[in-house]
């Protein structure tokens, strides 16, 4: 069984970047998905908010820098990644806590919402992408 999932929403919180001890990047951040229509009367439409994570890449992808430099809070977001589970222990009652969170293959700009100008990375080794001019078609 395959664990895939993509989901659209706003981002509650700015993406927030940190390094692990090893030097890795990873930005972590929370997104609301609208899960339900909005009755009368109700302020809102029923919400998920899902946490998730997005590592750089180890063939020198930036995807954790890059989401903490170019997105911010309320920006409309699509996340494709995996369900993972996230397990600690409660600082106060000792106690094992787990829930689900989102590990980010890909984070993009929801383009139904905003209107992005792409802009490439400088890739350390491998192949080299010449930045497109405007108007040019991509394929």
């Amino acid at each position: 069984m395959a664990n895939n999932v993509v989901i659209s929403g706003a981002l509650v919180n700015a993406p927030e970047l940190h390094f692990t001890n090893s030097g890795s990047a990873v930005a972590d951040f929370c997104v609301r998905v609208v899960t339900g229509q909005r009755k009368e009367g109700d302020e809102y439409a029923p919400s998920a908010f899902i946490d998730c994570a997005v590592w750089n890449s180890q063939n020198g992808g930036k995807a954790a820098e890059n989401a903490a430099e170019s997105l911010s809070k309320g920006d409309r977001v699509v996340v494709t990644g995996k369900l993972v589970s996230d397990t600690w222990e409660d600082k106060e009652s000792g106690q094992k806590r787990t829930k689900l969170k989102v590990l980010a293959f890909e984070v993009s700009a929801d383009l139904s919402y905003a209107v992005v100008k792409v802009a490439q990375n400088e890739r350390s080794g491998g192949r080299q992408v010449p930045a497109r001019r405007q108007n040019e078609p991509s394929f």
